[in-house]
């Protein structure tokens, strides 16, 4: 292995960890880095040794929704999600990257938008244990069949040998800056005051109202764009699940991350179209005396079915009867099942109520009426909309 321009590389000659090697060989001298890292990384609890590579060779971080929790999101090296629910500024900076090191991810359409980023022609390095998923979407520089953890592990362990390090570098620096002003791009929005309430706003307060380690699971869709993008993870580790496809799964799994972690606070955020599908698990929470807490960002609408029909195909408006709703309070329908249940339509009541349903003992509702309008942080919108984060 040989550094070279800011990151270790293994070039010409074969090697093995833990599983087979093919080596390409990096043809010109990398300096702008980043390394990506999917859910390989938080099922073999490799978070340690990525957060020690980065920090040896000052390389930036992204996570794919799967991976996020692989680094906290507030390490001056970490980017964020990156792909179709992102980040805006995550997305930018993989774009600008000469080298992206994927650990741990099938590299699919989610994790690249739809195999845009990394731009066409960037130097690959993909690591993970599937055999069938290395290489698979993109020309790779070196592909490496291995767990995640083992792999980094011998990383780690060979630049450490070779006393390979540096300090800040100007591109970890430069990533730094278009992160921060993301951030400050983002408290601007959320700190808007907004009758209806920002969803920008939500994540802002639950973050405000979670201890480090406390859980929240996301319903799929706009549930997993407002939370990975904009809901910082600040402990390694499995601290945040989301939905992969299924419209309400968050709530009933939120119950079963609740009987995992006892004494962790589990949050599920989820919309008002996906608790229609699974309310009647409340029952399931109260018998078992589950007292998980149900966040309900409620616009009484299907808003990403709208959305996407008029921003990418032109619709000034769908059928009422596909995407909007009764104004239905799940508060109150909460109340009604003998749980904790509130509905909140100003934003400076949310915190109180969070602490209030955490504090309940009881499972739990908030039903947060929020407006509409709100875009959540998905690719698809930006050609029509652009984006600030």
């Amino acid at each position: 292995m040989r550094y070279d321009g800011g990151f270790a590389y293994i070039p010409h000659h074969k090697a093995r960890v833990m599983g087979q090697l093919k080596s390409y060989g990096v043809k010109r001298a990398q300096v702008c880095p980043v390394l990506v890292a999917g859910s390989g990384v938080v099922i073999s609890r490799a978070w340690d040794e990525l957060i020690q590579l980065a920090e040896q060779l000052s390389i930036p971080v992204a996570t794919s929704l799967g991976g996020k929790g692989s680094i906290p999101e507030d390490h001056p090296l970490s980017m964020g999600v990156v792909g179709k629910y992102s980040r805006k500024s995550a997305n930018e900076i993989v774009m600008k990257s000469d080298l992206v090191v994927f650990i741990g991810s099938r590299v699919g359409a989610m994790v690249t938008d739809v195999y845009k980023v990394p731009k066409p022609g960037t130097p690959i390095i993909h690591i993970d244990i599937a055999p069938d998923a290395v290489g698979r979407s993109y020309e790779t520089e070196v592909s490496m069949v291995a767990d995640a953890k083992l792999a980094l592990r011998a990383l780690v362990d060979h630049i450490t040998e070779k006393k390979i390090s540096r300090g800040s570098s100007p591109w970890a620096n430069e990533a730094r800056r278009i992160t921060e002003q993301w951030r400050r791009e983002f408290e601007s929005v959320a700190m808007t005051p907004s009758l209806p309430i920002k969803p920008q706003m939500v994540m802002k307060t639950l973050r405000e109202s979670l201890g480090k380690n406390d859980v929240v699971v996301a319903d799929t869709g706009y549930m997993a764009a407002w939370t990975g993008a904009l809901f910082d993870v600040l402990a390694a580790g499995r601290t945040y699940m989301r939905a992969a496809g299924s419209l309400g799964w968050a709530f009933p799994a939120s119950i079963g991350v609740k009987l995992a972690a006892p004494d962790r606070n589990v949050v599920c955020v989820i919309g008002d179209g996906g608790i229609g599908y699974h309310i009647s698990e409340l029952e399931t929470a109260l018998r078992l005396k589950v007292p998980v807490v149900v966040l309900v960002l409620n616009n009484s609408s299907l808003a990403y079915v709208d959305h996407d029909k008029y921003l990418t195909q032109g619709y000034e408006k769908i059928a009422g009867e596909v995407a909007d709703f009764l104004d239905v309070d799940f508060g109150k329908v909460a109340s009604a099942f003998g749980a904790y249940g509130r509905r909140v339509e100003r934003g400076e009541e949310l915190k109180d109520t969070l602490e209030e349903a955490l504090d309940s003992a009881k499972p739990a509702v908030i039903d947060v009426v929020v407006d509409k309008k709100e875009i959540a942080p998905v690719t698809d919108y930006e050609q029509a909309l652009g984006r600030k984060i």
